[in-house]
């Protein structure tokens, strides 16, 4: 049986924004033309009601920028991304970092819809670095990076299952409506500048 009891959110909790968006930024510092590539999404962004409907076009906006790219590139554009962390420890939530810090590291996993690896690294800049992570995979193929599992919404709430975590969950930190379904598996919710659809779904 499974040791876990916290389960902590990551973008947005243990740091203030989306290392995920983080990310494309830095890709289009380098390659700026490949914006151009999510004019054709615009539409399904605005329609885009719900969690899952968002998610899919994440996915979709990841393959199309990232179309040709190597996994040396992502690599690269990895390592930019803890380079800037580690220049902006101000990036990190310090406050939630130092609580969750003080929690018996084998009664933590950190499930994420961010990159498992990039996860796994900007843990690791904290002391964290043998925190278990579940999170997305971002897979080198033929015709560049895709995300081949996006750890989001019932996928996350799965990954959990499968790690013998759901449904004995003691407390979840989170921002999001998408880990609705976690905190009501949990005894405690702890709520980090929570969105306003998640403070609405609970009201």
């Amino acid at each position: 049986m499974s040791a876990v009891k916290y389960v902590i959110d990551f973008d947005g909790v243990l740091v203030s924004g989306d290392v995920t968006v983080d990310l494309i930024n830095r890709f289009l510092r380098r390659y700026p033309a490949r914006i151009f590539k999510l004019a054709a999404l615009i539409p399904n962004a605005l329609a885009a009601r719900n969690d899952k409907a968002r998610a899919r076009l994440n996915r979709r906006a990841i393959t199309k920028l990232f179309a040709g790219i190597t996994r040396l590139e992502y690599s690269e554009l990895l390592n930019e991304v803890l380079d800037l962390y580690t220049k902006n420890p101000n990036k990190f939530n310090v406050q939630i970092c130092q609580e969750v810090m003080k929690l018996p590291r084998e009664e933590i996993v950190v499930a994420t819809g961010a990159d498992t690896e990039l996860v796994k690294g900007l843990l690791k800049l904290l002391g964290m670095g043998q925190t278990q992570v579940l999170g997305s995979t971002f897979s080198a193929l033929p015709n560049g990076i895709e995300i081949t599992h996006h750890n989001v919404g019932q996928n996350k709430v799965q990954s959990l299952i499968l790690a013998d975590v759901y449904p004995r969950i003691t407390t979840v930190y989170t921002d999001s409506a998408a880990d609705l379904p976690l905190i009501r598996a949990s005894q405690k919710a702890v709520l980090v500048n929570p969105k306003r659809k998640l403070v609405k779904m609970l009201s």
